[in-house]
């Protein structure tokens, strides 16, 4: 028989809701491994560096990168590292090193090499390199589970091999910016040196309007580049005195070197990273200052112009006559001018004149990292949770699809054709009270209204309404609660006014007496054996008025005492003097008592645990009865946890109130 396909109807939400306990337990234990994860694996630290080539191509910086993995310069590099790093400092894959000292000889340097040969290759295997095609930048990063020992490493490696590897044609200084100074630099010396040997002469010969005339032709040359087409004055930063300003050439320099690493950055970052904002905020601070400066030397230069184009002609002679005093103050400005000139160009050349023969300039050092690279502790827990969690959604349809236990009476009616009579709640009682007790002590519970339910139910579907109906019940395994509800059953019959005998006949585990705490001394057992007559086994002494009898442990002769003519006559006598006869028979899958009994009713009553007994069982067990008797079979839904039905989409059928 197939596995009926449970909760067709029933959505994936519900599916969801009812399997909630299991997908959460899931979802935290896979929260729960993550933390473990993050706990026991050792963090990896990345740190970040930068080189720059000028003016070299893809083949040279392929030559570099090569060099930087050189094996002899990392060695170097790890001589280097201080002893407290290995002390103090959890730096993992270099706990066995043992530094060079002053004192060691060669060959203690060469064996200790070799003992420093396999952290040089864990070094280097993690030494990564990154060029972008047509960039004069190389990337590189070092990892290690120590952040101070990985930017320690990496800056020391960059520093090594610019020591080892500089040469005198292998790096070019900025020589444009240095060009631009020199000629300036030259310009102001030819005006200082022409200025010197004219006031060699008679500076009286000269006219007396010529020095006047000079300077306001000079003045009025220079501002003709910051005309425009109507001839208003207006800023030109193209202008000759704006370019070859000295201040302003400095800050053009600065200017590209920030603008060659906005651009580096830009591959690297993205435009919105936080050090891409800053280098923005740089250039734009620089360019604000360049506009500035060039504004102030044309204010200068009109202010110039404007006091000599306004000067009397009567005074121009005397403005203009050399003295001892005004050609000295001008030829102190000029000198001035030149100083200033040579001390920009040698401040510039300086430097760079350091890294004048080095393979590249560092662009980034390395700096420690903050965080570590992995595991990331957000990403790990993230991605824990979700795939924990569908990881419980998939237990629970797999669940939902596969599990063979039963959860409703429509389920039970659709497998096996049979009715379904009543569903039974699972019942939570005191210690003080027994579980037979419980419909007496709470007539208005959930359990004595669906036992209520199912003897309107026996009534209504009984063969003959107005003549005793025997009734056997029985179920596939034990504790299916066959026997609680052959005991309910019978006294809310016998309180409604109806005379009703209850027969314990499992004869291998009796547990009627238990159940309702009286003694079994005379049994069923006594009675089929001859032992005693029928009125000796009766109990009437219940409360509800109920009449039992009850058995015994005979696992020896029970199916013979069972299946005898004796057992036919005293049902049959029975019959004519009850109403109802309600038999509590053995599971039908551990002995064949049941089936005997079936025989001798007029309906088989099957009991089946809810969401516990499975399909494949119940089927084995009906299947024995469907052949040997005459006797209609129904099927009871016992053990209910009312609070799952409810969670599992049920709550029409049995309503539950949690007050």
């Amino acid at each position: 028989m197939t596995t009926p396909a449970l909760y067709q109807n029933k959505p994936f939400s519900s599916a969801i809701k009812r399997r909630k306990p299991t997908i959460l337990a899931i979802t935290i234990g896979g929260l729960c491994m993550s933390y473990g994860i993050l706990s026991f694996t050792p963090p990896t630290y990345i740190a970040h560096a930068q080189l720059l080539f000028e003016n070299k191509d893809n083949a040279y910086i392929a030559t570099q990168n090569a060099r930087l993995h050189n094996e002899s310069l990392m060695q170097k590099v790890i001589a280097t590292l201080p002893v407290h790093s290995q002390k103090n400092q959890s730096s993992k894959g270099f706990k066995a090193f043992n530094l060079f000292t002053d004192d060691q000889s060669d060959n203690a340097q060469n064996a200790l090499s070799q003992k420093l040969a396999p952290e040089v290759f864990a070094v280097l295997n993690n030494l990564k390199t990154h060029h972008h095609n047509n960039a004069a930048t190389l990337d590189l990063s070092l990892r290690h589970h120590n952040p101070h020992l990985s930017a320690y490493i990496l800056n020391h490696l960059i520093e090594a091999y610019i020591k080892e590897y500089s040469t005198s044609n292998e790096a070019q200084p900025h020589e444009k910016t240095l060009l631009l100074l020199q000629q300036n630099l030259d310009e102001t010396q030819k005006t200082l040196y022409a200025f010197e040997q004219e006031i060699q002469g008679d500076a009286a010969a000269l006219p007396a309007d010529h020095h006047a005339n000079k300077k306001r032709t000079e003045i009025a040359d220079k501002l003709l580049f910051f005309k425009n087409a109507q001839g208003d004055i207006v800023y030109n930063d193209n202008a000759p005195i704006i370019t070859q300003s000295p201040a302003i050439l400095s800050l053009q320099s600065t200017l590209s070197a920030l603008t060659d690493k906005q651009n580096i950055l830009a591959k690297r970052y993205g435009h919105k990273h936080p050090k891409m904002k800053a280098v923005k905020a740089d250039i734009a601070q620089k360019q604000r200052q360049i506009r500035k400066e060039g504004e102030a030397i044309l204010l200068r230069l009109q202010a110039e112009y404007k006091a000599v184009k306004d000067t009397p002609k009567n005074q121009e002679t005397q403005a203009t006559a050399p003295n001892q005093k005004s050609l000295q103050a001008l030829h102190s400005l000029l000198q001035k001018r030149a100083e200033n000139a040579k001390m920009i160009y040698d401040r510039f050349k300086g430097n760079y004149s350091e890294n004048a023969h080095a393979p590249a300039v560092i662009l980034q050092s390395a700096y420690p990292p903050m965080h570590p690279a992995y595991p990331n502790p957000w990403i790990t827990m993230i991605l824990g949770g979700i795939l924990s969690f569908i990881l419980g959604l998939l237990a629970a349809f797999y669940t939902e699809k596969y599990k063979s236990g039963f959860i409703s009476g429509k389920q039970l009616e659709h497998t096996f054709n049979l009715p379904c009579y009543a569903l039974t709640p699972l019942v939570h009682y005191k210690n003080s009270e027994s579980l037979a007790d419980h419909i007496l002590n709470a007539p208005t519970d959930h359990a004595a209204e669906s036992v209520r339910a199912l003897r309107l139910t026996l009534k209504l579907r009984a063969k003959k309404p107005d003549q005793c109906n025997v009734i056997t019940l029985s179920s596939s395994l034990p504790n299916e609660g066959k026997t609680t509800l052959s005991i309910w059953l019978a006294r809310l019959a016998a309180i409604a006014g109806e005379r009703v005998i209850l027969i314990d006949a499992d004869l291998r585990r009796a547990s009627v007496h238990h159940a309702l705490n009286h003694n079994n001394a005379l049994s069923l057992v006594e009675y089929l054996g001859g032992q005693c007559t029928l009125n000796d086994v009766i109990d009437t002494g219940d409360a509800s008025g109920l009449h039992i009898i009850y058995g015994r442990s005979a696992p020896n002769s029970a199916l013979d005492l069972l299946s005898g003519d004796k057992m036919a006559d005293l049902i049959a006598s029975l019959r004519k003097a009850y109403d109802l006869v309600i038999i509590d028979s053995p599971a039908c899958l551990a002995v064949a008592d049941a089936k005997a009994l079936a025989h001798l009713s007029d309906l088989l009553l099957y009991a089946v645990a809810w969401n516990k007994t499975t399909s494949e069982i119940v089927h084995n067990g009906i299947s024995q009865f469907s052949q040997i008797t005459n006797a209609q079979i129904a099927t009871v839904l016992t053990q209910i946890d009312l609070k799952k039905h409810v969670q599992y989409g049920y709550g029409q059928i049995i309503e539950y109130d949690e007050q």
